[in-house]
């Protein structure tokens, strides 16, 4: 189902390829120093309205808090977030609590609730955040468990389900509020190979059915080809833009030539030297 800023839009006239021309969130400048480290350095990012964006780069090199700046779960320490246009930092507190919401992240380990069962760990963001009772919101969790196939684990323990099982839960909960934006850290890590294309197509999927704005980070090369419209790295904190994934395999930056034949950047080199 579309959601009703797509219908809005549609109503007007607009084409569905239309809307995926506009920008929906972006970074200005953005750096993030911790500790007096810094990990991210002058990030410049435009993430279209229903794009695919995957995030790839070594270990270690500010990926995942790239998706965390994005998600608004850490603030920038330098530029701006600016999300329809809107400065995120000049938002009232309602406006900000409003786009969380609107952002559905899963994170790398799942983080389900092992003390809940599948059905209950869909359910518990729509009760806690959006103030639905029980049975509404199990009418809304059994859908999004039958669209991941997960209908006959409903009533089983985060335990009791297999690795691919529980990154599927992870995505019908990433969903459970209808977000505009869903952020996939690592979404495959540690699946096999079958399982880890699966679930790829799976996000792909359910992204084309909702017409959701999608960021992965992912450091299976194959995996991210397949589902992104673009392609970023980050290496040292920076990210470099390489493109459609036809562009990024015909990459001639450096880096990011090392890093999709699977040899160590200059950076690690320089590490393993000293």
């Amino acid at each position: 189902m579309r959601g009703e800023n797509e219908l809005d839009h549609l109503a007007k006239g607009e084409t569905l390829d239309e809307t995926l021309n506009e920008t929906f969130i972006e970074l200005e400048g953005v750096s993030l120093e911790i500790a007096g480290e810094t990990l991210l350095r002058d990030v410049h990012l435009s993430v279209a309205r229903g794009e695919v964006l995957a995030i790839m780069g070594p270990s270690g090199q500010g990926k995942s808090l790239l998706l965390k700046i994005l998600a608004g779960l850490i603030e920038p320490s330098i530029g701006e977030v600016r999300i329809e246009g809107r400065d995120r930092s000049q938002m009232s507190t309602a406006e900000r609590m409003n786009w969380g919401r609107q952002a559905g992240m899963l994170f790398q380990r799942n983080a389900l609730f092992d003390s809940l069962t599948a059905l209950e760990n869909v359910n518990f963001p729509q009760v806690e955040t959006l103030g639905r009772d029980e049975r509404a919101a199990a009418a809304v969790s059994h859908k999004l468990l039958a669209a991941v196939g997960l209908s006959e684990a409903a009533e089983r323990y985060p335990s009791e389900i297999s690795g691919g099982m529980q990154k599927r839960l992870g995505i019908a909960r990433a969903l459970s509020l209808a977000p505009k934006l869903i952020l996939y850290d690592d979404p495959t890590a540690g699946l096999d190979p079958i399982t880890s294309r699966m679930i790829i197509r799976l996000i792909k999927d359910l992204q084309e059915r909702d017409h959701s704005t999608v960021i992965v980070v992912t450091n299976e090369i194959a995996r991210a080809f397949q589902v992104a419209d673009r392609v970023g790295f980050v290496f040292g904190g920076r990210l470099v833009m390489a493109g459609t994934p036809d562009e990024t395999r015909n990459s001639t930056h450096p880096e990011v030539a090392r890093f999709l034949r699977g040899q160590p950047s200059a950076d690690s080199e320089r590490r393993l030297s000293t």
